[in-house]
């Protein structure tokens, strides 16, 4: 592993999302409310559906991004990467990437305070070679490496 891997790695966050709580499926979930209220006839289907329980109101997804929004800011993210393709109905790993001298522990704290995320931890450069060559979103599998 390059130098410059590594020092990246000093300042990186592995983040486990909830099944279907990454942001790209909140963002997901938020469109196909939209074009599903675009009707006369979807509003009354969303308003049945609210009201007998079966699917959240109309900001229940758009409060879950202001509240990661918010934890992206104080943890000073510079950015994220999806390490596989979100899958619905499964975890999903995301590399972050903080500021330089922003504080790792920090961040693992703020991001484990969501109820979106399943778990959060630094990136060390023995993770970073692990999950390079895996195919797989399924925590146990990288859990293996």
């Amino acid at each position: 592993m390059q130098n410059d891997e590594l020092n990246a790695a000093a300042n990186q966050v592995l983040v486990v999302y909830r099944p279907n709580q990454n942001p790209e499926q909140i963002k997901d979930a938020i469109a196909a409310r939209k074009k599903e209220t675009s009707t006369f006839t979807g509003r009354i289907s969303v308003f049945i559906k609210e009201l007998l329980g079966k699917t959240p109101g109309s900001t229940y997804y758009t409060n879950q991004l202001k509240a990661i929004e918010a934890v992206r800011q104080k943890a000073q993210v510079v950015s994220e990467k999806n390490l596989f393709e979100p899958k619905p109905n499964n975890p999903t790993t995301t590399l972050v990437t903080l500021k330089e001298g922003a504080s790792v522990k920090t961040a693992i704290q703020l991001y484990l305070a969501l109820p979106q995320v399943e778990g959060a931890s630094a990136n060390d450069a023995a993770t970073v070679q692990s999950i390079s060559g895996l195919d797989s979103n399924d925590p146990n599998e990288i859990a293996k490496h």
